[in-house]
């Protein structure tokens, strides 16, 4: 029996991780090996059942998550040990809620068998996962869908969470199929089970490869650039590095870079997360030496706008005003550091969004007001460490046509409802400006990227995507590339891009199908806990 649950586990980590560098299809079987492993322990004369399921489960995500993200540990072993370590340990509470809703319920109904209480409770896990100080949702599975976006253009109405359901209920429906135990094929077909599977799996491919041959790009063209000016972050970005290129010349680069590029049709120019890395007060941005070089510069090139990442700070007048991520300074007081995007034009107010979806135990300490004192072993990247400032609301830049671009700074994008509020305040575009040359030539900045493809169908907006070093391109409102570049090259790209101004059901509600998965699984817990709590007074009587 153990030898059976060891390649359970095994079998579904390489199915799940063959979902992300294979195909998405492998998901469809990804979860049928840890279903059975809990029939296994459930039907088994194991005493420590639940310690039993946990350990193999554990085994399973362990092994997904180190051989989907493994790339990580170019950046931060330790970033690398605690995310891999603590996502796994969180996505064994979803498997062994349902099996305890299951165990309590399925005498009522096979409808609230292990396999279906799965699908509830995954998806409740990930909604949660997706907003707290540890959310850490790379591998949430709809997720896997990115590079086949082809078959789910409807996440114009579900957002990933569509892709979730689905692929758990093509588990749940093939392991109840498989559990019937017969070899006449004949039979099988004429089984419900074996129809709804049809209907579940063929109906989403077919829905969503309609819409992809018939949507037609909405909105008026502009023309963008993208420039990556692909410099080293580890040995040429920030001050102290071997081959620091003083801010000057890096800026020199970035505007070398972008005239080479620009027409009388220019509108809008991305420059890639903390381009302008020197630190500016934010009371005094507009008089930077930098900004002001940048101001001239589309002076003489009028009717552009210009989107690029820097590193701010702001003073706090008191320790009365101060946030919760505040740090103090001899000389200078309380003070936030941020990491920005900037708006710059000819005008001499600069705009300023700053980044609020922050990595865990690089950007952000978890819970600052609570455990503050462990900022000291935040993972240092270069440029500033500890818990950065952020903002609640999601500010669109506008430029003279009053065209809005939605500034995502980099691990922003992994969040379809997050971007999803730059729509509605008004957003055209969606421009995600990053630095992907932390985890080098791996798997890493390609997932990004492909990533991106879901925030342009779930939302139809065009997509300039500007890295530092990775790949900078253009996606289209199908998700298409349309133009992109090599890895570690310095380039700027130019092309036009449709500014769709039409909202889709999934930009106006959001994660909808999440908080409706949680609201269910909030009553399979009451109605679970009822029946414990009545079974155990009729055992004592």
């Amino acid at each position: 029996m153990i030898k059976k649950l060891f390649i359970s586990a095994f079998s579904s980590s390489l199915l799940l991780i063959g979902a992300w560098f294979i195909h998405p299809f492998f998901a469809f079987l990804g979860f049928i090996p840890l279903m059975f492993i809990q029939k296994l322990v459930e039907n088994s004369s194991i005493k420590r059942k639940n310690a039993t399921l946990f350990f193999f489960n554990y085994l399973a995500f362990l092994v997904w998550n180190v051989g989907t993200t493994w790339w990580i540990v170019n950046s931060t072993w330790t970033g690398a040990i605690l995310a891999f370590t603590i996502n796994s340990l969180l996505m064994c509470i979803p498997v062994l809620v349902a099996s305890f809703v299951a165990k309590k319920l399925t005498p009522i109904s096979n409808f609230f068998a292990f396999p279906y209480m799965l699908i509830f409770f995954w998806t409740a896990f990930e909604y949660l996962h997706l907003d707290w100080d540890l959310s850490w949702s790379w591998l949430n599975l709809g997720n896997a869908f990115a590079n086949a976006h082809y078959l789910i253009q409807w996440y114009e109405f579900t957002g990933t969470f569509g892709g979730t359901i689905w692929i758990l209920t093509v588990n749940a429906l093939l392991f109840n199929l498989i559990g019937l135990k017969s070899k006449d094929f004949s039979y099988l077909i004429k089984q419900p089970l074996f129809i709804s599977l049809l209907v579940v799996f063929i109906l989403p491919c077919g829905l969503s490869i309609y819409i992809y041959k018939t949507y037609k790009e909405a909105g008026q063209s502009n023309e963008v650039i993208v420039v990556q000016p692909n410099i080293d972050p580890y040995n040429e970005k920030f001050p102290g590095a071997q081959k620091f290129i003083p801010y000057d010349e890096q800026l020199k680069r970035l505007l070398k870079l972008t005239e080479d590029k620009l027409t009388r049709n220019t509108r809008f120019v991305a420059w890639p997360e903390t381009s302008l890395p020197a630190g500016y007060d934010e009371d005094l941005i507009s008089d930077q030496p930098h900004i002001r070089n940048i101001r001239f510069f589309l002076t003489n090139h009028p009717g552009i706008t210009l989107i690029t990442g820097s590193d701010t700070y702001k003073i706090y007048r008191s320790e009365y005003d101060k946030s919760t991520t505040a740090r103090y300074g001899e000389g200078v007081g309380w003070y936030d550091y941020f990491n920005t995007a900037l708006k710059i034009d000819r005008n001499y107010k600069v705009g300023i969004y700053h980044k609020s979806k922050l990595v865990p135990g690089v950007e952000q300490m978890p819970y600052p007001q609570l455990f503050k004192w462990i900022e000291n072993f935040a993972i240092d990247l270069g440029g500033i460490t500890g818990s950065l400032g952020k903002q609640e609301e999601r500010t669109v830049f506008f430029n003279e046509k009053n065209v809005g671009v939605a500034p995502v700074v980099c691990y922003e994008s992994v969040y379809g409802a997050f971007v999803a509020e730059y729509i509605k305040n008004g957003a055209n575009y969606i421009f995600i400006i990053t630095n992907d040359g932390w985890w080098g030539n791996t798997p890493g900045h390609k997932q990004h990227l492909a990533y991106a493809k879901l925030r342009a169908i779930e939302t139809r907006r065009s997509i300039a995507r500007a890295a530092n070093t990775g790949i900078s391109g253009f996606i289209n409102q199908k998700g298409n590339i349309i133009l992109q570049n090599n890895y570690w090259e310095q380039d700027a790209l130019r092309a036009g891009l449709m500014a769709n101004d039409k909202l889709t059901f999934y930009v106006k509600f959001g994660d909808y199908l999440g908080a409706f998965a949680l609201n269910g699984c909030y009553l399979l817990l009451f109605i679970a806990f009822i029946f414990l709590i009545f079974g155990k007074k009729q055992s004592q009587e």
